[in-house]
């Protein structure tokens, strides 16, 4: 029997083997899209539709679809750092395959986490759950903390609306204010939700992407006259001349810029908020 349930296709196609004949299909063709690589055969009945991603691929193999990390990762959200893959299994699922050989019984879990009635049977759709479960998922497994991070991606990226995280994050405190509150959907990426939540714990008022005439969208701007950014190298290598551009652009209109790489953040996130202070006193209006 499938372990596929009556869920929506997701962003890589999964059928049944029936549903493959219904749709006109014959076992020559379902044999030739096999053997050109249109196809591969997850598990008995179980077909995924190329490109996929080995993650989806495990996943299904297993019996059950992406969870929790392994579910941001695929949705395109901030992920956790976590090398092992995360699949949800319907309560009740049995016959369990081995991630790497659907011929070979689920006996070895090193790498994987297993998420059974954790998680909603009918959120998401057949490759993944939902942003918002991956984000109550990720609560439970790593923190508070890194759940903020991926549910301002969600938000970002239009994968989740506010009442998806409420609910998500629902009886979930951070630093004495509920969870969802330290939510807004403005940041890029998990180091900016970083820098958000140590200028939210240390009290300093602050907006995000700010456009500024000139200079263009900034991260944050702190207490009105100091520009926080925070560069990935994945999109800022290249930007080297525009960003020093920008720089004197807003010293020009009386902004100080501290201009940071997410490496450093990383390695020196208890210095971040007194070199955001120190900024501020070199300004007159700090």
């Amino acid at each position: 029997m499938s372990t596929l349930r009556p869920l929506s296709q997701g962003a890589v196609r999964v059928d049944e083997y029936r549903e493959l004949r219904e749709e006109g299909s014959s076992r020559a063709a379902i044999e030739e899209g096999l053997r050109l690589g249109l196809l591969v055969r997850a598990r008995r009945d179980v077909y995924v539709w190329q490109p996929a991603s080995d993650a989806l691929v495990s996943a299904l193999r297993i019996g059950g679809r992406l969870a929790c990390a392994s579910a941001a990762a695929h949705l395109g959200l901030w992920v956790p750092s976590d090398d092992r893959l995360h699949v949800h299994l319907w309560d009740g699922s049995t016959r369990l395959r081995d991630p790497r050989d659907r011929h070979r019984r689920l006996e070895r879990r090193e790498g994987l986490v297993l998420h059974w009635e954790d998680l909603d049977p009918d959120d998401g759709d057949r490759c993944a759950t939902s942003a918002a479960a991956a984000v109550a998922c990720i609560a439970r497994c790593f923190g508070v903390h890194e759940a903020i991070r991926v549910a301002d991606s969600a938000l970002d990226r239009g994968l989740a609306s506010p009442a998806d995280i409420e609910r998500a994050l629902e009886g979930l405190d951070w630093d004495g204010m509920p969870a969802a509150a330290a939510v807004d959907g403005k940041c890029g990426s998990g180091y900016e939700t970083d820098a958000k939540l140590l200028l939210l714990a240390a009290g300093l008022h602050y907006e995000q992407q700010v456009r500024i005439p000139r200079v263009g969208r900034v991260d944050f701007v702190v207490c009105g006259c100091v520009i926080v950014e925070i560069d990935g190298r994945e999109h800022h290598e290249g930007s080297f001349e525009e960003d020093r551009r920008r720089d004197a652009e807003a010293l020009l209109q009386g902004y100080v810029t501290v201009r940071l790489s997410a490496r450093w953040l990383d390695d020196n996130a208890h210095r971040f908020i007194a070199l955001v202070r120190a900024a501020l006193e070199l300004h007159p209006r700090g």
